[in-house]
């Protein structure tokens, strides 16, 4: 069988690092598990640079079976690829509902209908395109894939009225397999090359509006002013730069308004990492902290995380309580209190370690997911749209 993979995007992306090229690298490493399945990623000239980089691993040990074409238009991509289906990872692609050959679009989340307020408010005619194309991919696709029951029920039944055949979830799966091909540099060697001395607690994301860093400083610098903040000279550490950026106004508001330059210097910006130095930095730190205010599945972070052995505080939002049954383990709180999350922080910092062995024993059936299954279950609907003819 052979599977497509659409990454036709409007302008040059970077997919390394970013939410949806990882996605995208752990589905084809799952598919290309299954003995039989060639897999095709069509993109463009401008991306084509982009998806051999975060592609390199795959297409050293597939060369046969991993096979990257580039196109300027869809209308070549339709006389000259010839796929059993296609993949569509991201429904903003407007060039997916010109295919003329069945596809499934991943529809992970519907960011600005959760946070009007957020997002209309500065990104309006963004949006307002995104929504059109949603539209209209969704009403050409041979199936929707969602990541949760959450956006299943929000984005697909409530935001776009899609029938129930059409509607499938697919919950991503962890990285255990993507991580143990990465080989961990020595402590020393990696904290000298990102200059991070002593302890740290680590929020690997982009920071964009509802990933909520600003909340997450601000409770922070309460836990650094406490006593046990204060002996802990714990840093925090992002994998974005503030500025310029979504919420640089704010970010820089707090750092300006602590008066202490041990605790404001406490937060680093580091910058956005290559994939394989993200497991270092899992492993190396004390704990991580997940405050976002909504994600489309499980926050991967959680999973990353703990396949690294490093513990989690997490925000106790819809989509991580669907995959953690005992969220006590996870020291959670309201994303919107920083009280809360200043005490999580706390918690975080005094239990360490030893939290590792509960939240490994409650998110073990998520952690124990492969993406060979993912993409099973993706190939199980590839065979249904083929039944349906």
């Amino acid at each position: 069988m052979d599977i497509g993979i659409l990454l036709m995007y409007d302008t040059r992306v970077p997919m390394d690092g970013e939410g949806i090229g990882r996605y995208v690298v752990r589905l084809t490493h799952g598919l290309l598990q299954h003995p039989g399945i060639t897999v095709h990623v069509q993109t463009t000239p401008e991306n084509l640079s982009e998806v051999h980089k975060v592609l390199r691993n795959e297409l050293v040990t597939h060369p046969s079976r991993l096979l990257v074409h580039h196109e300027r238009t869809i209308q070549a991509v339709n006389r000259n690829v010839r796929v059993s289906a296609w993949i569509v990872p991201y429904v903003g692609m407007a060039a997916a509902a010109e295919l003329t050959q069945p596809f499934i679009v991943c529809l992970h989340d519907l960011i600005h209908r959760h946070f009007p307020d957020l997002y209309l408010a500065n990104y309006g005619a963004f949006f307002r395109r995104i929504d059109q194309i949603a539209e209209d991919v969704v009403r050409r696709a041979a199936a929707v894939v969602f990541s949760s029951e959450f956006t299943r029920n929000h984005e697909g039944a409530a935001f776009l009225h899609l029938p129930e055949t059409q509607m499938h979830v697919i919950r991503p799966a962890s990285p255990t397999e993507e991580y143990s091909e990465f080989p961990l540099p020595p402590e020393p060697t990696f904290r000298a090359k990102y200059q991070l001395t002593g302890e740290y607690f680590v929020f690997p994301s982009a920071i964009r509006l509802h990933k909520n860093h600003d909340r997450l400083i601000e409770a922070f610098f309460q836990f650094r002013r406490t006593p046990l903040g204060r002996a802990s000279n714990l840093q925090l550490v992002f994998t974005d730069h503030h500025t310029p950026g979504p919420k640089s106004a704010e970010i820089v508001t707090l750092l300006n308004r602590c008066p202490e330059p041990e605790i404001r210097n406490s937060v680093r910006f580091i910058g956005r990492l290559p994939a394989n130095d993200v497991p270092s930095l899992y492993r190396y730190a004390a704990g991580t902290v997940v405050p976002t205010l909504f994600e489309g599945s499980c926050p991967f972070p959680i999973l990353e995380s703990l396949v690294m052995q490093t513990p989690v505080a997490v925000s106790d939002i819809a989509v991580a309580r669907e995959v953690i049954p005992q969220m006590d383990a996870f020291l959670p709180f309201d994303p919107y209190a920083t009280d809360q999350m200043a005490r999580s922080i706390a918690a975080l910092w005094r239990q360490g370690r030893q939290l590792v062995t509960r939240q490994l024993q409650v998110l073990a059936p998520a952690l124990q997911r492969s993406w060979t299954l993912v993409a099973q279950e993706f190939l199980d609907i590839v065979r249904m749209v083929q039944d349906r003819g």
